[in-house]
């Protein structure tokens, strides 16, 4: 057990010192643009990994019971009722996650931030259900006018986005850093933030990039259903 902890700290401690670098796959488009989504102190750990071999098939229902990580080192099979198996190798996952869930501690309010300089896109503020109450903001990383990604925070807190329609409507500017809301569990079981990274076509990618030796899978599936 504690060889266990040592490996889900040690991959916490890697995610954190890359997170102001962020993602290598991304950084062949555009250079490295975010920045945490949260406040350093706040969050304790990951507690959900993208998985990179099909991150969109628990939205879609479609299980398929097998992740792959970030680093390419373990195509873990597994299914939705059995990531016990996560633990046992040091992480903390399941199929068909198209994020990063960040846990934080039990009491206390924790920001969630904006991860980079962005216009506000949507909101849902009456949410029970799914993502719960989010903010997505769209973000132009190389100012040609056009949307380059979008990120999203999500499960927030019921009465916590201090933004409203109106700030939809007239494209709100929001420099990064920030507060989008209160990292909560709207619908969900378990306060966390979910936070995702969406390209301009509408497609998830691992806000860390790829850092496998081979070929990024969830690049060679998207090429191939594209």
């Amino acid at each position: 057990m504690k060889a266990i902890k040592r490996t889900r700290y040690s991959y916490f401690c890697l995610l954190v010192f890359v997170v102001t670098t962020w993602q290598q796959t991304i950084a062949q488009q555009h250079p490295p643009f975010l920045y945490r989504p949260y406040n350093y102190n706040d969050v304790s750990q990951v507690t959900s990994f993208f998985d990179h071999h099909n991150p969109t098939s628990s939205v879609s229902g479609g299980l398929d019971g097998t992740i792959e990580l970030f680093h390419g080192g373990d195509s873990i099979s597994v299914n939705h009722a059995s990531v016990n198996l996560c633990a046992q190798l040091g992480y903390d996952c399941y199929p068909g996650h198209n994020g990063f869930d960040y846990d934080v501690p039990p009491s206390g309010d924790c920001d969630a931030l904006c991860a980079a300089d962005g216009v506000l896109d949507k909101i849902e503020t009456n949410s029970v259900t799914g993502y719960g109450n989010y903010a997505k903001i769209k973000h132009d990383v190389d100012g040609d006018g056009t949307t380059d990604y979008y990120t999203l925070y999500a499960h927030l807190k019921t009465n916590s986005i201090p933004f409203n329609a109106q700030d939809v409507a007239t494209n709100l500017f929001i420099p990064h850093g920030t507060k989008v809301g209160i990292i909560g569990e709207t619908g969900v079981n378990g306060e966390h933030l979910h936070f995702e990274l969406i390209d301009s076509n509408h497609k998830v990618i691992d806000p860390y990039g790829w850092w496998g030796t081979g070929p990024d899978p969830w690049q060679d599936a998207r090429a191939l259903h594209d």
